[in-house]
């Protein structure tokens, strides 16, 4: 169990990001530092407005491994709506959390992400 230590229980410190992005944004976004022994709990993409390029992606993911989290074709920017990832990464090294955006020819689009780490 997670913050489970011997004689009781304790929560770990969580934080919870919340980045919106466009299609101007500039790319890549340093979401944050992360470093060893850090968990991400969870990673969340809300399409508020719909990419008029269909070709748009979206990876989120550090530096080494920049689609750890999201990569391409896992989040239709071209189409409103919401994209989860329950995944579990523990970090092993000190790393950055990126946001790397390509808008191909897009001219809208926008959205927010939400991601939790979690520090034991």
């Amino acid at each position: 169990m997670l913050g489970y230590q011997q004689g009781g229980s304790v929560s770990p410190d969580e934080t919870v990001q919340f980045v919106e992005f466009s299609y101007d944004s500039p790319s890549p976004i340093v979401l944050q530092q992360v470093s060893s022994g850090q968990l991400l709990d969870r990673a969340a993409v809300l399409v508020t407005t719909a990419f008029d390029d269909p070709a748009a992606e979206i990876d989120v993911g550090t530096s080494r491994d920049p689609d750890a989290i999201f990569g391409s074709g896992d989040i239709d920017l071209s189409v409103l709506g919401q994209y989860e990832n329950r995944i579990l990464l523990l970090f092993s090294q000190n790393d950055l959390l990126l946001l790397t955006i390509d808008p191909a020819s897009s001219t809208r689009g926008a959205g927010i992400l939400l991601f939790k780490i979690a520090t034991r």
